[in-house]
């Protein structure tokens, strides 16, 4: 697991959450928790370049260096390998999914949508689960404008038709719906090899909710995620 934190965010902060980093710890499954890079001079916290944008850092060449040597360093799975985010951590994680599905078997973004304008197609297939707030202010479900306007988040669900084209999925509709407590969730499962999508929505704003974790694990080890 290759968790990502928010804007200005910092990975000792991520690790220092232990119920989120025992849970995964629990299932056997590395936890590491990388460090955007500084957003301006003497920046304490960190930012990752979800737009691709030069001359920022090439956070999607950076992220699979990382991995590749994470695993050559600790004799890890290379195949085996979820990352996920929270906020503009999400961001990076829905870029990755598009501009370079292969580098990690799946993708967990929590509350971070591609940026305007969108992509023109993204490649693929791989695994995605979504999770987001209904009630989310600072990264609506239909995104916003920020910095002024000079920055659009994108819309959850333009980014969601993406994906079902690059993964190959037979229709737009879900083929599955279910309810795990408080997450209503949808799946497109009758998709090319490869590929799987999933979204879940919570009642509440722009946070990972508790139940999380345990969605997430059960969903990148192939359990059963809702009755």
């Amino acid at each position: 697991m290759i968790f990502l934190h928010g804007h200005g965010g910092r990975a000792a902060a991520v690790m220092r959450n232990r119920p989120l980093v025992e849970a995964f710890l629990a299932r056997g499954l590395a936890f590491i928790a990388p460090q955007g890079a500084p957003r301006f001079a003497g920046d304490r916290g960190g930012g990752w370049n979800a737009h691709g944008a030069p001359p920022a850092r090439d956070d999607a060449a950076f992220l699979s260096a990382l991995a590749d040597d994470a695993a050559a360093r600790f004799g890890l799975d290379r195949r085996r390998m979820l990352l996920a985010g929270f906020s503009s951590g999400g961001m990076m994680v829905w870029r990755m999914a598009c501009v370079r599905p292969g580098a990690f078997a799946a993708h967990a973004p929590v509350a971070g949508l591609l940026w305007r304008p969108l992509p023109a197609r993204c490649a693929g297939p791989t695994r995605l689960l979504h999770v987001h707030g209904w009630s989310d202010r600072v990264v609506p479900l239909e995104g916003r404008a920020v910095a002024g306007g000079s920055l659009v988040q994108g819309d959850l669900f333009r980014g969601l038709a993406l994906l079902r084209a690059a993964f190959g999925c037979a229709r737009d509709a879900p083929d599955a719906f279910g309810r795990r407590g408080a997450l209503l969730m949808r799946r497109w499962r009758d998709c090319a090899a490869g590929g799987e999508l999933a979204l879940a929505l919570h009642p509440g704003g722009h946070r990972v909710p508790r139940e999380w974790a345990a969605l997430a694990l059960d969903w990148f080890e192939g359990r059963a995620i809702a009755p």
